[in-house]
Formats: structure tokens, C-alpha cells, sequence
């Protein structure tokens, strides 16, 4: 967690804003499509990967889907990271984290 100079903490990674059940938002820096994750669910990807979960790192393995009027194909532009308001519903379904494995990690932070 990083601390603002008011007190408040912002998550840095991806552990931490699932802790906090905050959407991440990947916006792709080409088209500017946006995207919003649900942070379990990608937590999950990325251990089951055992990528770097650090929301700055995330944006380098994340790739757009989307269409770009003046170009056949794929966009595949790399995406900023960004958390998303409460509320927000995620535009994309990924596997859940079995619980066991949910329950497992979030003991290890809070022991």
C-alpha cells in the first residue's frame, strides 16, 4: 500500500486492490478503449501465471481486443492501469480463485 500525504491508502498491486474489491481499468493507449476487471479475477490470472502483479507491471502483459476504424485487424495496443469507482461492473469474466486459495493468500498478508 502507498499512503497519500491525508492518510489514505492506495493499492499498488493487484493483491491488495482485490483486498479492497476495487475494479482495475486497462485503458488502451492507441484506441482508448476501456476495459474493467474484476480484481479477484485478474489477481488470479496473474498468480496462476505467476506474473508480476504490481499495477504498473500489469499494463505490459494486458493487450487491447478492440478495433480500430483506419486499421484492419486488432488493435493490440498495451494498456495503462487504473482503479476504477465502486460500483463500477466488470466488462470482462475470468476464472475465480478457488476459495481455498483466496483464503490462503489473504492469511499470509494478515499474519
Amino acid at each position: 500500500m502507498r499512503w497519500t500525504k491525508d492518510g489514505l491508502s492506495i493499492p499498488t498491486n493487484l493483491f491488495e486492490a482485490a483486498l479492497r474489491h476495487e475494479p482495475v481499468r486497462a485503458t488502451c493507449r492507441r484506441c482508448r478503449r476501456a476495459t474493467i476487471f474484476d480484481p479477484h479475477q485478474l489477481w488470479w490470472l496473474f498468480q496462476q501465471r505467476a506474473w508480476d502483479d504490481r499495477l504498473t507491471a500489469v499494463g505490459q502483459r494486458l493487450r487491447c481486443t478492440g478495433q480500430l476504424a483506419d486499421l484492419p485487424g486488432e488493435c493490440a495496443g498495451r494498456a495503462s492501469i487504473d482503479l476504477a469507482r465502486f460500483g463500477t461492473s466488470p466488462t470482462v469474466a475470468l476464472p475465480w480463485p478457488p476459495e481455498t486459495e483466496w483464503k490462503r493468500a489473504v492469511r499470509r498478508v494478515r499474519s
